[in-house]
């Protein structure tokens, strides 16, 4: 598909970050919207990105909805998947020399109850109970299986459930259920850890990845890498948490 783009268009940015605005309006800064679910962008559009790539997983949602039919997995599959594979083989035609995925800590979520401590030395699971786990685990595997082809340098960040400003899915998807009043409820004991990543760790561990990569710093091209906090909280506290700092009420039913 043709790529559309606007040198005039401003997109509708966050309040929080009002700062980009002069970058776009000046032309320092150029949007681009292209679908490569069905084929690869063109030469063109990549060579606007020359020379690092960033390629971000869009489900990285610890409330992202997962795929419940085989069309809803079909959808998934082109999303993550194929579009990947058509990135890269677009990349190694352009001579991109650096590509960073920043992907999901999911991938090693097979069936097991509870991942703890897992660290970069651990194979992805042989079975998965969750299918969009399984593809985000196939994604990050492309991506790293490209490694030194064409010139083309690849790592892949594990980025455990993002959150911060302009978040589009974790609380809005928890205003949502506030308002229909799920919110009340606890699953489980409530006692279970996990690990959130605040937004502006992920862009600092994606722009050090990016210099690593530059510079060839050794064991870092065709690896994975965890990010996360280093903070690992109660889920269910953590979601209370972000519910009264917005007015709801906390989680207490189990």
């Amino acid at each position: 598909m043709d790529a559309t783009s606007s040198a005039s268009w401003t997109p509708n940015l966050p309040g929080s970050h009002p700062s980009l605005s002069p970058f776009f309006k000046s032309g320092r800064i150029s949007y681009h919207h292209v679908d490569i679910r069905y084929r690869s962008p063109s030469p063109l559009l990549l060579s606007l990105a020359l020379p690092p790539f960033f390629h971000v997983d869009p489900t990285a949602s610890a409330l992202q909805l997962r795929p419940a039919s085989s069309s809803d997995f079909h959808r998934f599959h082109l999303l993550l998947v194929q579009s990947t594979r058509n990135l890269i083989s677009a990349c190694r035609e352009c001579g991109v020399q650096r590509l960073v995925y920043v992907g999901s800590a999911d991938v090693l979520v097979g069936g097991e109850s509870e991942v703890f401590c897992f660290d970069e030395s651990v194979a992805y699971p042989e079975k998965y109970v969750d299918g969009l786990n399984e593809l985000r685990a196939q994604t990050e595997a492309i991506v790293l299986g490209s490694n030194r082809m064409n010139g083309l340098l690849t790592c892949a960040l594990r980025v455990s459930n993002p959150f911060g400003p302009s978040d589009d899915k974790l609380v809005p998807t928890l205003v949502k259920g506030a308002k229909e009043g799920w919110t009340k409820f606890i699953v489980g004991s409530g006692e279970n850890l996990w690990d959130f990543t605040y937004i502006a760790n992920v862009v600092h561990a994606s722009i050090f990845a990016e210099r690593a990569l530059r510079l060839r710093t050794p064991y870092v091209d065709g690896r994975p890498f965890f990010i996360t906090n280093k903070e690992p909280v109660k889920f269910w506290s953590f979601l209370s948490s972000i519910l009264e700092g917005l007015g709801y009420q906390r989680m207490a039913l189990h």
